[in-house]
């Protein structure tokens, strides 16, 4: 099992299934070396009164120069639902394209890299 996502336009990375959780799984592909690590956990939970909380974590490494030394740095993605038990599927199944939307929109990629709020 794998996970195959986007980096850039044209550009993806593939994560292979590296282990499962009591409540989710972990995915993963090492780089160059184990610290040189991308993953994603995806858990979910299910409260007493039946509401799904579902959790993604993306963990995406960076390198940068500080001083004579080449360091490893890391940047997160989380993307968490709740769905109320009584919630048809088509309505929860709006938050995945409600999501996919707002990351794929222009202003969130202004917000994200180029830490400019052009929502202001």
């Amino acid at each position: 099992m794998s996970l195959t996502l986007k980096i850039a336009t044209a550009t993806t990375v593939v994560l292979s299934k590296a282990r499962s959780l009591v409540n989710g799984v972990v995915f993963q592909k090492v780089g160059t070396s184990f610290v040189d690590l991308t993953s994603v956990t995806a858990t979910q939970n299910v409260s007493k009164d039946q509401k799904a909380r579902s959790r993604f974590v993306i963990k995406r490494p960076f390198t940068y120069v500080k001083g004579a030394d080449t360091l490893i740095g890391y940047n997160y993605l989380t993307v968490e639902t709740t769905v109320d038990a009584n919630s048809p599927l088509s309505a929860a199944g709006e938050l995945t394209w409600l999501g996919q939307s707002l990351c794929a929109d222009s202003s969130f990629n202004e917000l994200v890299q180029n830490r400019n709020n052009t929502f202001a």
